[in-house]
């Protein structure tokens, strides 16, 4: 008898998690089905680095270390495990599994899912170059180390019917890691378009691991043992609705706002989600907590999905290198504003001196000191704390000479001696030349790639649903402007107020450009928040961000912020493009991710009546 729901926890939300989330999520037996989320923009080019050096190598070998102990209790609770850990080489990473399981004596089929590869097509191929780059000459030359498609579900899905117990696959989106057990299960038809949104919800909420059961939640102090947090489960049904959760008795905590601030992660407008098999509308989504621990979510729409997959590829552009000095004493400030300066002097001298090119970009940074809450350099003075004592230092560099990069890292120490009083530990060291890795997106036509999977050696082809390049389109749901149903009382009657009383807030990046959901934590505030937190407010806040240097084929160069409501959870989401430094590998900020951007956010003014707050 088919069961009338499926129970699916996640134990991994980047390359690195902790490898005692999957034991704790099996031995909950609360779960069917367990997935890992390995992949990051940033970990494909770490990836491509370490299997340009071995090319054995191209997947995460934490996943086989994480499995090993555990696959005698994944064939005696029959929990299937999908992973998306094969990164650039799935084949090598299930040969490395299968010889895992064989040792052990155990019968488990092991599948791999690929085709989204496309480096080796793109450096030799130029008909498919044109068809992705179009006449663009200066993108379809770049020389790329890696380039992948985002599939969707169709692989996966393909192996589970199969009878796969385990599924490795190269970069699929996140999110269809969750969605493929849900379709295999309840058989859901591919143009099933709400089921599917809701099952993308699904996936898109749990994807990050602890970060919807307590972990970077903007109430932290509430989280009872986040030392023992607990790995999140859903809990999924026919119709599409689930709940979240996590184990019982571990520690975190899943309620309304934990949820929300997920939903809002990493997402641009929340009325058009793209994803390889649906595209999802998130604006009217329900949340609604049952009992302690047990959130259920439903409302997501979906429509049908474009003819073209998201591609990403990285590039080499240089070098880069950042140093850290711990800097004390009286104007610690103005002290590490000073150094940083003076080393960039310097170097910039010896560059001269042996005939070199400058430095690309330079940047200075002084951690501690709030500079970053700052809306842009010229008044930063305004909000550095006076009696900071301490500071941190942060110089980075970057040139496309790796022996100017070096020359930075050979004159980090001399400023201990010879720039200032209190100067002291060089963290971790001298730093050391890195790669400086461009990234470049594309949409593919999903005819140009296919999709396959293997269990013992044959590749068999998975079909695509593809469609034409003009997706269907709901009508826009009309919602009142906050200006015509909200009536301002007089300025006496205001009081400003940090945002962090009124709203919860995450933040996170989607390559060069940053996202920033705001969730009101009342209804009473809701109007308030659409009322006072404009796009232009957040663009004024955020200004310092968008005079960074541009990568070649970003999509919208121009200095811009994005807003779109979300009313069925309170929240606007915010899109800050191009705000990141060239974003992950490339980008020379301390935050190349724009994690802290919701916290710098939160403390801004908002204008509310008294009588509501």
């Amino acid at each position: 008898m088919k069961k009338t729901h499926v129970s699916i926890g996640c134990a991994s939300a980047f390359w690195g998690d902790t490898p005692r989330a999957a034991q704790q999520l099996i031995e909950s037996g609360a779960i069917d089905y367990l997935v890992f989320d390995f992949l990051a923009e940033t970990t494909m080019a770490l990836l491509a680095m370490a299997k340009m050096r071995q090319p054995e190598q191209g997947y995460a070998p934490d996943f086989l270390e994480i499995l090993k102990p555990l696959l005698g209790q994944i064939k005696s609770r029959k929990i299937r495990v999908l992973a998306n850990a094969g990164g650039l080489n799935p084949i090598e990473c299930k040969r490395q599994l299968q010889a895992l399981i064989d040792a052990e004596g155990l019968s488990l089929k092991v599948g791999a899912v690929t085709g989204d590869d496309l480096q080796a097509r793109h450096a030799k191929d130029s008909a498919f170059q044109k068809r992705v780059w179009g006449q663009d000459a200066t993108l379809s030359g770049q020389k790329l180390v890696c380039f992948n498609a985002y599939l969707g579900a169709e692989g996966l899905v393909a192996a589970l019917d199969a009878g796969c117990d385990i599924i490795i696959t190269g970069r699929v989106v996140d999110s269809a890691l969750v969605l493929a057990p849900l379709v295999h299960h309840f058989q859901w038809s591919w143009d099933d378009y709400h089921r599917l949104a809701q099952g993308s919800l699904a996936g898109h909420i749990i994807e990050c691991g602890a970060q919807c059961t307590g972990g970077n939640f903007t109430d932290w102090l509430q989280v009872p043992h986040p030392e023992q947090i607990g790995f999140p489960i859903v809990e999924c049904y026919e119709d599409g609705s689930f709940i979240v959760t996590k184990p019982a008795g571990t520690g975190g905590l899943v309620n309304f706002a934990t949820v929300c601030e997920q939903i809002v992660y990493e997402i641009d407008d929340p009325a058009s989600y793209k994803l390889p098999n649906v595209i999802c509308d998130f604006r009217n989504v329900q949340v609604e907590v049952e009992a302690a621990d047990r959130v259920r979510v439903c409302g997501a729409k979906g429509r049908q999905p474009s003819g073209q997959y998201k591609a990403c590829g990285f590039y080499l552009d240089g070098y880069r290198a950042n140093a850290l000095l711990m800097i004390s004493g009286h104007n610690a400030h103005i002290k590490a504003r000073a150094v940083g300066k003076a080393i960039l002097d310097r170097v910039e001298r010896c560059l001269t001196e042996r005939g070199a090119a400058g430095f690309e970009e330079t940047l200075i940074e002084c951690l501690g000191s709030g500079e970053h809450f700052a809306p842009d350099s010229s008044d930063s003075r305004a909000y550095v704390s006076e009696d900071a004592l301490e500071i941190v230092l942060r110089v980075a560099v970057a040139h496309k000479d790796k022996t100017a990069v070096a020359d930075f890292c050979q004159e980090i120490a001399q400023a201990a001696t010879g720039m200032g009083a209190g100067i002291y530990g060089v963290t971790s060291g001298r730093p050391q030349p890195s790669p400086r890795m461009g990234m470049l997106v594309a949409m593919v036509d999903k005819e140009l790639v296919p999709v396959s999977w293997t269990s013992d050696g044959e590749a068999i082809i998975t079909p695509v649903h593809s469609f034409p390049d003009e997706s269907s389109q709901l009508p826009d749901e009309q919602h009142p402007r906050s200006a015509d149903r909200l009536e301002r009382p007089k300025s006496s009657d205001l009081v400003d107020v940090p945002l962090y009383r009124l709203a919860y807030a995450r933040s996170g990046d989607k390559g060069n450009h940053a996202n920033i959901g705001v969730i009101a934590r009342k209804p009473e505030y809701w109007p308030w928040l659409r009322e006072e937190l404009s796009a232009e407010r957040v663009h004024k806040q955020f200004r310092r961000y968008f005079s960074q240097k541009q990568k070649p084929g970003e999509e919208g160069c121009a200095e811009s912020v994005q807003r779109w409501e979300m009313p069925g959870i309170m929240a606007l989401n915010f899109l800050l493009k191009n705000s990141l430094g060239g974003g992950g590998m490339a980008s020379l900020q301390a935050d190349a991710q724009g994690k802290s951007y919701g916290q710098q956010l939160l403390q801004i003014n908002i204008s509310i009546p008294r009588d509501i707050l």
